[in-house]
């Protein structure tokens, strides 16, 4: 997963280089990278990152986007497993 990482935060820095902070390229990378780290159990970081991806998709789309909703189900998911795994202890 490691390398995934990598190649996330390297797209990260050559689509901001191209667009800038808030593109909604970018905001796909962060919901991607958002993915990988629920997967691995960060799960602040991964709600972090799809707040961003949110964010950037409601500023450039409107809250009525279909990404807003995934990153709205998304984050609930990923509470749901925090909340399950501070519970369980694992």
């Amino acid at each position: 997963y490691k390398a995934a990482e990598n190649y996330h935060k390297e797209s990260l820095t050559i689509i901001r280089n191209l667009y800038g902070d808030s593109h909604p390229t970018i905001a796909t990378t962060y919901f991607n990278m958002a993915g990988l780290n629920a997967y691995q159990g960060n799960y602040d970081e991964a709600i972090s990152l799809y707040e961003k991806a949110k964010t950037i998709w409601i500023s450039f789309f409107g809250k009525d986007y279909p990404s807003v909703e995934k990153a709205e189900n998304s984050i609930e998911i990923v509470r749901r497993k925090a909340k399950k795994s501070e519970e369980t202890g694992k």
